[in-house]
């Protein structure tokens, strides 16, 4: 398991990265996490079920802090 902290200014593509490298990984068969701030949680969620269309609860989530 790894950890990959992304940090940048609003708009430098921050949350493109995290949806594109989630999908990567979850094509892979990989677990998932996502942490996000809470009051992003649910948009992110949405965001990353759209994007893979088919998601296992078990293998990807959106978790908040």
């Amino acid at each position: 398991m790894s950890v990959e902290i992304v940090i940048g200014r609003s708009g430098s593509g921050k949350g493109e990265k995290c949806i594109n490298d989630a999908e990567q990984l979850y094509l892979q068969g990989k677990q998932v996490y996502i942490i996000v701030p809470d009051q992003f949680s649910h948009k992110s969620e949405k965001k990353l079920l759209q994007k893979i269309d088919a998601v296992s609860e078990n293998t990807l989530c959106a978790m908040t802090f």
